[in-house]
């Protein structure tokens, strides 16, 4: 798994990143996660944003970005 990036939101919602450019979105710290987002081409996520109101996630690779 390898995760390398984790990105808080409003209450108890969390995102992690992995070395291999998967997504999870988590609802609850302790709880499976509700959404996996695959790798598009298997890079490493380089960086992670959001916008204020947690409505957007930038993901930041070496040759591309992605916006959810």
């Amino acid at each position: 798994m390898n995760f390398t990036h984790i990105l808080g939101f409003k209450e108890e919602n969390f995102a992690v990143g992995s070395l291999t450019g998967e997504l999870r979105l988590y609802s609850k710290i302790g709880e499976n996660a509700k959404n996996l987002l695959p790798s598009y081409l298997g890079d490493k996520i380089i960086d992670m944003d959001q916008t204020r109101d947690g409505n957007f996630i930038l993901l930041t690779f070496k040759n591309y970005l992605i916006l959810f």
